[in-house]
């Protein structure tokens, strides 16, 4: 447990003071709790990360050890960012393992204790893998939106204008699936992570179509990139998609719609009509986009969506092409 990058480390301990103690790393970052609330507000990206690393840790807790071990005090105040902001959960004092070939385990809480308990497990101290989906959903519904309405009305309006919105409701989805009163219609941690995984996938793809939209549509000129790849997208530390490499991108001339120019760019990547008239357009980097955007959904690469499609002697075809005009040009 102590290995997962999103559980707060646990160093040593000091035996000789008066009280025990226990060290853990330090999270200079504070809890999460306190950055919900301060200003300027945490931005959609840095949420979704945190919500997604939270979950990976969480699931490693249920799945990554040999007894699942159940977190029970999973909330704002018990996760920490470092000074990267990543996600550390922390205060396992409360936590339990399930015994081998058992699908529960029973433990009382303490009278003391404030938290937010599922419903199946509040008065029954019975818990499961689902009793820690509950309380993530909570934690979820906390990171997508603080309880101070105004702050949610401006925090929503500001993703909207941003174009968040798709990714927002299905976070709002994933959310109340995690908190439904039937344990069995909750998620599972992998499939909630996994989810998450998707969501901070698509707005990577959204952020790129708007850097490609701003190329055709956002210039005097329309530019066309003619390289669009996954080696051509880099992510800043807050996982902000940046395009990248413009050494072959071209003009469109005022008053055309398309313009001749070598063929250029990665072979999966470059659209077939390129191959036979040598004339780019907007649908060009268009077509480079959706394989992009295929290996983004899929995690695949893009010769492989070629090589389904195509036959490998399309392939073949294009290295040969290429190679003929590298030769030709040397």
């Amino acid at each position: 447990m102590n290995s997962h990058k999103n559980v707060l480390k646990l160093l040593g301990c000091c035996l000789e003071t008066e009280i025990p103690m226990l060290v853990f790393e330090f999270a200079v970052g504070g809890c999460l709790s306190d950055h919900i609330y301060e200003n300027p507000i945490l931005s959609w990206e840095s949420r979704l990360r945190i919500a997604t690393e939270i979950a990976d840790a969480v699931a490693y807790l249920h799945y990554g050890t040999s007894k699942p071990i159940i977190h029970r005090d999973i909330k704002s105040t018990n996760i920490f960012l470092d000074q990267h902001y990543v996600a550390k959960l922390f205060k396992f004092r409360l936590s339990i393992s399930i015994p081998l070939g058992q699908t529960h385990v029973d433990g009382n809480l303490s009278s003391w204790y404030i938290g937010s308990i599922a419903p199946e497990s509040n008065g029954t101290w019975r818990f499961t893998e689902k009793s820690d989906v509950y309380s993530f959903g909570l934690v979820l519904s906390f990171i997508l939106a603080d309880d101070n309405e105004e702050d949610i009305r401006v925090y929503l309006r500001a993703n909207i204008v941003k174009g968040n919105t798709q990714q927002l409701m299905a976070c709002a989805q994933l959310a109340i699936r995690c908190v439904k009163v039937n344990p069995e219609e909750r998620p599972s941690m992998i499939e909630a992570a996994n989810e998450l995984r998707r969501i901070s996938r698509l707005r990577i793809a959204t952020e790129i179509a708007d850097a490609v939209a701003y190329l055709h549509n956002g210039t005097s000129k329309p530019i066309i990139h003619r390289d669009i790849k996954s080696t051509n997208i880099f992510l800043d530390d807050h996982y902000v998609a940046k395009l990248f490499d413009f050494e072959l991108s071209i003009l469109i001339p005022l008053g055309q719609t398309q313009v001749e120019a070598d063929v250029a760019g990665t072979h999966a990547f470059i659209a077939p009509e390129i191959l036979h008239t040598s004339r780019y357009t907007e649908k060009s980097d268009v077509y480079s986009f959706g394989m992009v955007l295929f290996e983004i959904l899929t995690r695949k690469r893009a010769s492989d969506l070629l090589k389904k499609f195509y036959n490998v002697q399309a392939l073949d075809k294009i290295e040969k092409n290429k190679r003929l005009y590298l030769e030709a040009t040397l």
